[in-house]
């Protein structure tokens, strides 16, 4: 027969078990947390029509002429044999084609209107390859559609942080690169604080997007 637990009467003793059931119960709610279902919100339009929203994404916030650009990219690369094939390279000959992609241009050049096409070519080559590298994970995957998903999520949580289309209100050339190189460096050094290869892939394909608008947003 078990023997009944007798809490002990003295005041430090009766302060410690406080202190240690208020931690247990801190921890089990974060653990709870953790578990839950992701938060569902309920969306209410200015007809009055109402959607219940999930993180899955937004889809009509993407830059949709680069991200087809990508597409067609891919579709081009794969049947030109004199081209740099992603699905042959060996790991470590994709990344080196990454690194050398990611300096192939000058941001100083651009701002002086030289090269303007060849720089467009390397970010979307950048944004090809690094897709294939963090997204090919089967045989046969759509590598590009698996990045387009992943970056639906990103530009939702980029919205609700920074308000719709923030990104399109001027921010100039030079950061996007700036960021982009910087997330790689750090996937390239394998840091999982973030997840810097759809962190480099927004900012490259919104370098593509700027250069495609620069005519109607700031100098750059």
């Amino acid at each position: 027969m078990k023997e009944n637990i007798v809490v002990p009467e003295d005041e430090w003793q009766t302060d410690y078990l406080n202190s240690y059931t208020n931690a247990s119960e801190t921890l089990r709610k974060i653990v709870s947390m953790l578990k839950e279902e992701p938060v569902m919100r309920e969306v209410t339009f200015e007809g009055g029509a109402k959607r219940i929203m999930e993180n899955k994404g937004r889809f009509d916030l993407l830059p949709e002429s680069q991200i087809a650009d990508i597409y067609q990219t891919k579709l081009l690369i794969s049947i030109d044999p004199k081209h740099f094939q992603p699905e042959e390279a060996t790991e470590e000959e994709l990344t080196y084609e990454i690194t050398q992609l990611l300096y192939s241009f000058s941001v100083k050049d651009y701002e002086n209107h030289v090269n303007v096409a060849e720089t467009y070519n390397s970010l979307r080559l950048l944004v090809l390859y690094i897709s294939y590298a963090q997204y090919n994970t089967e045989p046969g995957d759509d590598y590009v559609s698996k990045m387009v998903k992943q970056l639906a999520i990103h530009v939702q949580k980029g919205a609700e942080k920074y308000g719709e289309r923030n990104c399109e209100k001027g921010i100039p050339f030079w950061s996007f690169i700036d960021s982009g190189r910087r997330h790689i460096t750090q996937w390239l050094l394998h840091e999982t604080d973030e997840n810097h290869a759809i962190s480099a892939i927004w900012n490259f394909l919104y370098a593509m997007w700027t250069i495609d608008n620069s005519q109607s947003t700031q100098s750059l």
